[in-house]
């Protein structure tokens, strides 16, 4: 009977993607969002792979962090030619494991970058924000900009996402 091995503590056992793939793919991700947003170095894809929970860490094979749609959409085309997972990530304070990428690797999407607020309505009460905006960005701006809205959530870590908890459980969850 096979036995399934571990790594050894902080190695990946990612199914491995060719080196001439692996370069094809950094350069296309770097033409995509810029050199200085992508990562491959074995430090960065380890704080990527793991959350605080005991799941399996499982390091992503590059760390991609976009500025906006018209990047994400570029980077999901790419990882679909070369049948890539794409992994989304806000705030990193997951606690499931959902940001945890599988046995196969893949291109950890980053949105801290999108952070902007896309639109204010005062008069219907709510505003359009980017993933990467967290509950400390909705206070500041409620506090200098909109003192009138209500700040649903006032026991929310300042960098945990409000899209992300709003997505996942409504605005009364702490999961990133």
């Amino acid at each position: 009977m096979a036995t399934k091995l571990k790594p050894p503590k902080g190695v990946s056992m990612n199914v491995q993607l060719a080196e001439t793939t692996r370069l094809e793919i950094r350069r296309a991700l770097a033409t995509i969002v810029g050199a200085r947003w992508i990562s491959d170095d074995v430090e960065t894809l380890a704080n990527y792979g793991r959350d605080m929970t005991e799941n399996e860490p499982h390091d992503p094979d590059f760390v991609v962090l976009p500025g906006n749609v018209e990047q994400v959409q570029e980077i999901v085309k790419l990882a679909n030619q070369h049948e890539i997972p794409v992994i989304p990530y806000v705030a990193g304070a997951n606690v499931g494991g959902l940001t945890i990428p599988t046995e196969r690797g893949g291109i950890t999407v980053d949105m801290k970058r999108m952070n902007r607020v896309i639109e204010i309505n005062k008069k219907d009460k709510y505003i359009i924000i980017e993933p990467g905006f967290t509950f400390g960005h909705l206070r500041r701006l409620f506090d200098t900009e909109i003192p009138e809205f209500r700040y649903s959530f006032p026991f929310a870590p300042p960098f945990t996402s409000v899209l992300t908890n709003a997505l996942l459980h409504g605005l009364g969850s702490l999961s990133v």
